[in-house]
């Protein structure tokens, strides 16, 4: 972030796109940074954490400072539809942001 603005962009002006641990690391991003946006392809980690060193993130939700986009596959079968499912209802309830979690097929 620090070379970023220094080099003249502003923190709306940034971005974060990950895809799976990758988009759990994005998601940690819009946790702690008033980013501009934040995407997470394809991460499951965010619910229910990946062992005993990465819990879930969901206490992030409400204090989030970035918007949020989570695409999931309905046919992925590493990261089942309840995934996103369980991430929707407590993004809109929860947040001011902008938030979408979208289901796709194929």
């Amino acid at each position: 972030m620090d070379h970023l603005t220094g080099a003249g962009w502003s923190t709306q002006q940034i971005g974060a796109v990950g895809f799976c641990m990758g988009g759990r690391a994005g998601f940690l991003v819009a946790g702690h940074l008033p980013l501009g946006a934040a995407v997470g392809f394809y991460v499951g980690a965010i619910v229910t954490g990946r062992n005993g060193h990465m819990g879930a993130l969901l206490d992030l939700v409400p204090r989030r400072q970035a918007p949020w986009l989570g695409p999931f596959g309905v046919d992925d079968q590493a990261i089942p539809v309840a995934v996103g499912e369980r991430l929707r209802p407590d993004q809109v309830e929860h947040s001011q942001l902008d938030t979408r979690t979208v289901r796709y097929s194929g």
